[in-house]
């Protein structure tokens, strides 16, 4: 059973010196922030999503979360 959902909305770019950039933006709260790489990134979606918020279905491989269904 879902228990808790985020949706982000992920950018990324490199400029000419192959400097990297991504801007990660979750869509509930309209929260923006922009790190340096994707790892970070990463890290920092991991961490807006608190212990309470992470007990959501495992999927097939025992890994990470099951997204909502789509009611179309």
């Amino acid at each position: 059973m879902l228990t808790a959902y985020g949706a982000y909305l992920i950018r990324c770019w490199w400029n000419g010196e192959a400097v990297c950039r991504v801007e990660i933006r979750h869509i509930q709260t309209g929260e923006r922030v922009v790190v340096r790489s994707t790892a970070a990134a990463l890290e920092w979606i991991d961490g807006d999503c608190p212990e309470s918020r992470r007990s959501v279905e495992e999927g097939p491989d025992g890994q990470g979360g099951v997204p909502p269904e789509d009611d179309d």
